[in-house]
């Protein structure tokens, strides 16, 4: 599920019943001439200095005066949402989009485990988001049952390696270094719990969080020069040995679509992407062949033809590597070079020939630089008629893998009609027959939307079937 990330919170009125202190925080220079501020200010400064620009949530009494001080704050805005788990996908989606550090915000009780769908969506598809939960007061956390849960305790159990509680002040930069480097260096989601009266504490904290470029330390720009040479190495030998290769891209390498296709380009390779890297690539590109698998299963059918003949995978940025190499015992069949933005993230279940770390962009731009700079090698032209690309992508495109539709627009007769050639991930096709009048299939929608979505468009859809269409049916 995806949001709008341009939305801004409306504006409300101030809770002036409420028994917290509605007013922004205010920082002031001590004697010694370092700033004061409050906790709240101090922690919003702190998602300023990392690059965050939204952060999403719900209201609540324990969280006001961290919604006060982003409010007030002039480079972040707060985008409310009714139920606190739609937050956390947003905060989860918007650090897969940009590729950095995504924030929800919720307060205490229901508005905490709320957010444990989205925070499990972000640990999972390893991207970093910090989620904020306000506290009661913290001198009668145990003992007074009003939204009195064991926040930390619940997050830890579902699978969230750091989540805290601060119950001082003096615990708050620590605390707030520590959880930053966690979700920026592992790519993961951490979590922190903030009473509501600490967040109107006063502090004097350092001039910038020391852990604000904690992913540039471990992230690598360009990637080591040997490592890229063996690679060009191996790609030239397998293309000139008449070998197929496959490029398979995932959510990581969401800033490299066009450096990935010029590769394609060149090598004549085919094409594949996991279901949340939709779009990187062009899928009208004609060597973008889908979605390699849904929820565990098959997705496109050229997809996994073209998997199924790859000789040498190379992979960038793709978390589960089973579904591009083994058999059916489960055993690695194809050989793997990966690209990965950095080494925490290297699957070592499977052998690669070779793992490239660093922006995969750059790496891209180095191993095209690499593999075209030999005058001597037989240039090839980058037509896709089946004498070219002989059985290995003309055997296997499907002469329907396209989404052009006829001029005039959308009409009644289009809606109702099956579609010509959606497929299921089983191979099923839509009969005509379970069609009825006034019935949309998601399937046919989906192809129809297609050639109308502009660029930057963020699609929306729900989780289950239409999930599966999505991958299935809409071209971005």
């Amino acid at each position: 599920i995806f949001f709008r990330l341009c939305s801004r919170c409306p504006e409300r009125p101030q809770l002036s019943s409420s028994p917290i202190n509605s007013q922004p925080m205010t920082t002031q220079l001590n004697p010694t001439g370092v700033r004061n501020q409050s906790v709240a200010d101090y922690v919003v400064q702190c998602l300023v200095d990392c690059g965050v620009t939204h952060v999403f949530g719900g209201h609540g009494g324990a969280v006001v005066p961290l919604i006060n001080s982003i409010v007030a704050h002039p480079d972040i805005t707060f985008v409310y949402t009714r139920c606190e788990v739609n937050a956390a996908l947003a905060a989860a989606a918007y650090a897969k989009l940009r590729n950095s550090l995504g924030c929800c915000l919720g307060t205490s009780g229901p508005g905490a485990s709320h957010l444990t769908t989205g925070l499990l969506d972000a640990a999972l598809d390893h991207v970093s988001v910090l989620c904020i939960t306000g506290l009661k007061k913290s001198y009668s956390i145990g003992y007074s049952d009003f939204q009195d849960i064991r926040q930390a305790e619940l997050f830890r159990a579902a699978g969230i390696a750091f989540s805290t509680n601060v119950i001082h002040k003096k615990q708050v930069v620590p605390i707030m270094r520590d959880a930053m480097a966690a979700a920026l260096a592992q790519h993961t989601c951490a979590h922190m719990a903030l009473p509501v009266d600490i967040q109107q504490e006063i502090i004097c904290p350092p001039p910038k969080l020391c852990t604000r470029n904690a992913r540039e330390r471990i992230q690598p720009v360009i990637s080591h020069l040997s490592v890229l040479e063996h690679v060009a190495e191996i790609v030239k030998n397998c293309r000139d040995k008449g070998k197929h290769l496959l490029l398979a891209v995932g959510n990581r390498a969401v800033h490299a679509g066009d450096e990935i296709l010029a590769l394609a380009e060149l090598l004549m390779a085919g094409v594949v992407t996991t279901q949340d890297a939709k779009g990187i690539v062009k899928e009208t590109h004609p060597l973008v062949l889908g979605v390699a698998g849904i929820f565990g299963n098959p997705g496109m059918e050229t997809a996994a033809k073209c998997i199924q003949r790859a000789d040498l995978v190379l992979a960038f940025g793709w978390d589960d590597h089973s579904q591009l190499l083994v058999g059916g015992d489960g055993l690695q069949e194809r050989k793997l070079i990966e690209f990965d933005v950095t080494a925490s993230l290297v699957e070592t279940r499977f052998q690669a020939l070779e793992t490239v770390i660093g922006r995969i962009e750059f790496g891209c731009r180095q191993l095209y630089a690499l593999l075209t700079e030999d005058d001597t090698t037989e240039v090839r032209q980058h037509t896709l008629d089946a004498s070219v690309t002989g059985d290995w992508l003309g055997g296997i495109m499907s002469p329907n893998n396209s989404f052009a539709m006829s001029e005039g627009g959308l009409s009644p007769q289009d809606i109702q009609l099956p579609m010509d050639r959606a497929m299921t991930p089983s191979g099923y096709v839509v009969p005509e027959r379970e069609v009825t009048a006034g019935y949309c299939h998601p399937g046919r929608l989906l192809s129809l939307l297609s050639p109308r979505l502009e660029e930057g468009t963020v699609v929306c859809v729900d989780v289950g079937d239409v999930t599966i269409w999505t991958s299935l049916c809409l071209c971005l």
